[in-house]
């Protein structure tokens, strides 16, 4: 048998996997919102078909689950606006709808990172500002997404961690099993403290 390790992924076999703490990082994402005095918040990237289909995704689910926990813990309910997919064109035209529907809003908490950059465009095109206007949020800290202006705060897919650990199991050097890694919440200045 060839040795096997899932990245980001797991098998109804049980192959040993590694996978991001997605959960945890939906609650620091909407936990650092709340720290910073938000309460109108807006979430732009549910994915209903992708999370309740595994064969697409193990962690999607966990990751809005995480924030949904942590904003119903503290009483905040969001204006939610569900996609089928995570483009930036998505994030643009979201914008739009989520703030026709919600002006008050004073954060967005995107799906992916290739979400808020599409969210970044539509709030200059209502002439916001990000991180002065309207904070936003966001998962996976994509390359482009320290270049934006101004940055964007971001949880980090641990690829390189997770990758890593994989090998390890391979080589034996780690116990075989179900693995989860932190993801990391990356602070740049796309949210503000109200």
């Amino acid at each position: 048998m060839v040795p096997l390790v899932l990245l980001n992924g797991i098998s109804p076999d049980g192959h040993p996997s590694v996978l991001p703490q997605e959960r945890a990082a939906g609650a620091a994402v909407a936990g650092h919102l709340l720290e910073c005095g938000h309460r109108a918040i807006g979430i732009l990237g549910d994915l209903p078909e992708v999370a309740a289909d595994p064969r697409r995704s193990v962690t999607i689910a966990d990751r809005f689950a995480g924030v949904d926990e942590t904003l119903a813990a503290a009483g905040v309910e969001p204006a939610r606006l569900p996609v089928r997919a995570w483009a930036p064109g998505v994030g643009y035209e979201g914008t739009h709808q989520l703030l026709d529907g919600h002006p008050e809003l004073t954060a967005i908490i995107a799906g992916n990172d290739s979400v808020a950059f599409g969210i970044y465009q539509g709030l200059a095109a209502r002439g916001l500002r990000v991180g002065r206007d309207v904070s936003v949020i966001s998962f996976d800290d994509e390359e482009f997404a320290a270049f934006q202006r101004p940055g964007l705060t971001t949880a980090r897919l641990p690829y390189q961690e997770m990758a890593q650990c994989g090998v390890d199991m391979l080589l034996g050097y780690r116990e075989a099993g179900q693995v989860r890694l932190p993801m990391p919440l990356i602070l740049r200045e796309s949210v503000r403290r109200l």
